[in-house]
């Protein structure tokens, strides 16, 4: 008898009312995946999602703009919550604009508003600021909707993140130790980064051609190396299967890349796949007219 397949879901915060996105799940195994609701409450609006394949956990950072809080929560992958308070890790004044990722046992975050780089224990002990504007970050509010102008991932003893106001990648120690240093800017051929992700020794951007915003389906996806050296190269350009992306996400486990996009007129989202060496791009989740996808996670 042939094993059952794992289950593989990507996660992703969306909705149609701003500042009440839900979270939502698509299987990775169907062919045609129909997006499900599986978290949300009138309100409030999941701003972020990160994974634990291990323990087969999601954390959601869920913002409540009547009381401008934000509330990590560990959730099932069926998006009941796990813990008491309805699972809550850790609560903090303002809203996440920015990345919530996992790793070593620890959640980190950007956070565009307060221009920090933070991190806390999965069981909300340990909570520490790792970088902020004294160690010049500069995200200046995400520089767009929902501060998704900001990513952020860790790899081995490093935190990268993108800081779109100033057309860069940036690489800091995760324990906060040092000063952080600028892999790649402008003069590297970078206009916006939006999107980011480390795989073995490269790293996956987002770019937005455009240098005063947004606003035309003009992005491509670059591959470039994670410590800063040589130069970027583009892996999709525009016009194949890329339009404005909003997330980027790789699954470490089967080698794809998964991409959130917007279309020009801002109204129509579809999420897209390839493989790391760009082939084999397909649409996974077709456009859906008036529903955002702001943050995504794969989990299995």
């Amino acid at each position: 008898m042939m094993p059952t397949p794992t289950e593989r879901y990507l996660f992703y915060c969306g909705g149609s009312t701003l500042f009440e996105f839900e979270l939502r799940r698509i299987s990775l195994n169907e062919q045609n995946p129909v997006s499900t609701r599986i978290y949300g409450e009138a309100g409030l609006s999941v701003q972020a999602v990160a994974t634990d394949r291990a323990a087969d956990k999601l954390y959601a950072a869920v913002y409540n703009p009547n009381n401008d809080q934000t509330t990590i929560r560990r959730l099932n992958y069926d998006g009941t919550p796990d813990g008491p308070n309805d699972g809550e890790v850790l609560s903090f004044a303002g809203d996440l604009f920015g990345e919530l990722t996992l790793a070593d046992n620890k959640l980190y975050w950007a956070n565009a508003v307060s221009n920090t780089i933070s991190s806390v224990n999965l069981d909300g002990t340990g909570f520490t600021v790792l970088f902020d504007q004294n160690d010049g970050i500069n995200m200046d509010g995400g520089e767009g909707p929902y501060g998704i102008g900001v990513d952020l991932e860790v790899s081995d003893d490093f935190v990268y993140w993108t800081e779109v106001t100033d057309d860069q990648v940036v690489r800091g120690n995760k324990d906060g130790s040092g000063d952080p240093t600028v892999l790649f800017d402008a003069s590297d051929g970078l206009a916006q980064p939006y999107g980011l992700e480390v795989h073995n020794n490269l790293l996956y951007i987002a770019d937005d051609q455009l240098t005063t915003g947004p606003s035309l389906p003009n992005d491509r996806i670059l591959v470039g190396n994670k410590g800063g050296t040589g130069n970027l190269t583009v892996l999709i350009p525009a016009g194949n299967g890329v339009e404005q992306i909003v997330d980027l996400v790789l699954d470490q486990a089967t080698g794809k890349l998964y991409w959130a996009n917007v279309s020009g007129s801002g109204s129509q989202y579809s999420i897209s796949t390839a493989n790391l060496d760009g082939s084999g791009i397909s649409t996974l989740l077709e456009e859906v007219q008036g529903v955002f996808v702001l943050r995504m996670a794969i989990g299995d």
